[in-house]
Parts: structure tokens; sequence; C-alpha cells
């Protein structure tokens, strides 16, 4: 067995190395640690062993949360619970808003949309379509840019 006693700076050094690129040879390294007639691999391995190092180790780690899972009673549910807290604040837009979504959930709330067309141009005469484009084209700017240099047409020569 290693005999490493604990330093906080270089486990520290190796916990951070280890996390940047998961090479524990690597933290080992950079971290200064040396044991005499000890492979850098032997050392790695029992540092990875120490507790306070995988503590470490797992706390940097990201937690992987499990699945939710979403129903419509639990969003349902989840509502009321926004609004019954709204409700106590006295902040009636979020209780307002709960309350729609869950009646919308429920479908108690039917939205309807009209849409509408100015113009139906497949009934238009073509004259009619003519007169609409040319009183379209008065309030376009043309922003073309005039060519400069070389390939200019100055006319005929």
């Amino acid at each position: 067995m290693i005999n490493i006693p604990p330093d906080l700076e270089r486990d520290t050094k190796f916990v951070k190395v280890f996390l940047e690129n998961g090479d524990a040879l690597d933290a080992v390294k950079r971290a200064g640690y040396y044991v005499h007639m000890y492979d850098a691999r032997d050392i790695a391995d029992h540092l990875l062993d120490q507790p306070h190092i995988k503590a470490a180790i797992s706390a940097s780690q990201p937690r992987v949360r499990a699945p939710i899972d979403i129903t419509r009673d639990s969003l349902i549910s989840d509502l009321e619970q926004v609004f019954d807290n709204a409700m106590l604040e006295k902040d009636y837009t979020p209780a307002i808003a709960a309350k729609k979504t869950q009646a919308t959930l429920l479908g108690m709330v039917q939205e309807n949309m009209q849409i509408t067309h100015r113009f139906d141009v497949a009934s238009m005469t073509d004259e009619q379509i003519i007169k609409l484009m040319q009183s379209r084209q008065k309030k376009m700017i043309d922003i073309t840019p005039e060519p400069v240099g070389l390939g200019q047409i100055n006319g005929p020569r």
C-alpha cells in the first residue's frame, strides 16, 4: 500500500486536472505527485481510491436527474399549486394565468381565430391586379446602388 499523506494543495490540483481531462496519469504528473519506487499508475489508482478525493470528484460532476413523468393530470395539479401560492401572496396575474392554462388543458377554453385576406387575387381581373401593383409601387423606394468603378457601362461609343 502506498503511503501518501493528504496534501490539500496537491489533492485539489489532482482533482481539478482529472475533472478537466479525465486522465488520472496526467493529473498525477501535473499535481506534482512522486513516490519513490511507485509508478504513476499506482499513485493515480491510490488517489482515486481516497474517500476525500472520491467525494470531491463526485461533488463536482453534474447530477443526472431522473426523467420527469409529465402527464396532463400532473400539469393540472402543479398549476393548482401555482394558483394556491399566488392567491396566498395576493399575486393575481400568475393565479389567473394558472387557471386559464388549467381550463385549456381540461378543454374548457376554446380559442377561435379568424383569418381574413384583404384581396382575393384569384377573383380579380388583370386590370385590377395591375392597378393594385401600381398603387403599391408608389410606396416603394428604389435602393439599388449606382454602379461605380470597373465594369461601369457609359453607353454606346
